[in-house]
């Protein structure tokens, strides 16, 4: 070797030993077992088959669309990240009708939709002469549009007020109407807030189980009006507690003083592409919201008891915070924030 080296003769050799050794190496017989690369591959292939068969990554669907040909809606993600398939058209019918036919806002998951309709057909049988006045839901495939967050898989919608004039007949408005916590709105002086119906469809969809309700969004002067409307009926201490947790007003966006907001939870077949965020009411899981109120140190009806009182007591007790320099009554900015003050936010 120091002789080759020694001769110049190892720069000139070194691709043909170079070729040599890549033939001796390619002539080798193979490995009786299979190489890294194969055996990562099948290490990975009953986890990804496992992660398919549960509706993750593997699938682009849940699992109620895992079938094939399986036409029934999936809501993909979140609320306010999401999107819709095979999403269901709400149609009007005798008992409902649209704010603004001319869109393609109508869409929602089979669920929603039904769920739409047998509130409107129950609040009829109860209390004949108003049809149910519906908004916004999802578009065809979900997905953002203006001017919400929301509504973008299919388990969102907008849903007008019942609303009657001084002699308790039924109006049909052609939008969405204010009212605060007399039940009036300054738009028409004659209108009032039809707090008999809006409690019977509070009350229906928060004790039917095809389309759990997680949220109605809707002003804490009209929650209250509710709330009182429910005890004042005579509804179950425990219809009383589920519908003062779920009857809110969102700390962010509107008030709501015009339309609810109702959101209802995923479907257990869209599970797990369905994203549902908190809370999880405690009667999903068969338990009680009074019960849960007890173990949380409440009985539960704290807000149904504040708000019968609040309609029992004299009006001048209750009136709204008024500006005496603005006889229309209207709130000023500073009053709400005094309150809001009060009020620790």
């Amino acid at each position: 070797m120091r002789a080759v080296v020694s001769s110049g003769l190892l720069p000139s050799a070194l691709p043909a030993l170079v070729v040599l050794f890549g033939a001796i190496a390619w002539a080798q017989p193979p490995a009786d077992g299979p190489s890294d690369g194969a055996a990562a591959a099948e290490e990975r292939a009953p986890r990804r088959r496992a992660r398919t068969a549960r509706g993750g990554r593997g699938t682009r669907r849940g699992a109620r669309a895992a079938e094939a040909g399986d036409p029934s809606s999936v809501s993909v993600g979140r609320h306010n990240r999401g999107r819709l398939v095979h999403g269901a058209e709400l149609r009007e019918g005798e008992h409902l009708r649209f704010k603004s036919p001319d869109t393609d806002h109508h869409h929602g998951t089979d669920e929603l939709v039904a769920a739409l309709h047998a509130a409107a057909d129950h609040v009829w049988e109860r209390l004949p002469g108003a049809r149910l006045t519906v908004g916004d839901l999802s578009r065809p495939a979900g997905g953002r549009f203006r001017p919400h967050r929301s509504h973008q898989s299919g388990r969102d919608v907008d849903v007008g007020f019942y609303v009657v004039d001084l002699e308790g007949h039924p109006v049909e408005a052609s939008r969405f109407m204010d009212f605060g916590p007399m039940g009036t709105t300054r738009r028409e002086p004659s209108w009032r807030f039809d707090d008999a119906r809006n409690w019977a469809l509070v009350a229906h969809l928060l004790t039917q189980a095809e389309a759990p309700v997680q949220y109605m969004f809707v002003s804490r002067e009209l929650r209250r009006r509710l709330l009182a409307e429910g005890a004042r009926q005579g509804a179950e201490p425990e219809l009383l507690a589920r519908a003062s947790e779920v009857l809110y007003q969102p700390p962010r966006g509107g008030r709501h003083r015009d339309h609810f907001h109702i959101r209802i939870y995923c479907d257990a077949r869209d599970l797990p592409r369905c994203r549902d965020d908190g809370p999880h009411h405690p009667w999903l899981r068969g338990s009680s919201a009074l019960a849960d109120a007890e173990r949380r140190g409440r009985t539960g009806l704290e807000d149904v008891v504040e708000a019968s009182a609040w309609f029992s007591a004299p009006p001048s007790e209750v009136a709204p915070e008024v500006d005496p320099e603005r006889p229309d009554g209207r709130r000023t900015r500073r009053a709400g924030a005094r309150r809001r003050a009060r009020r620790g936010r």
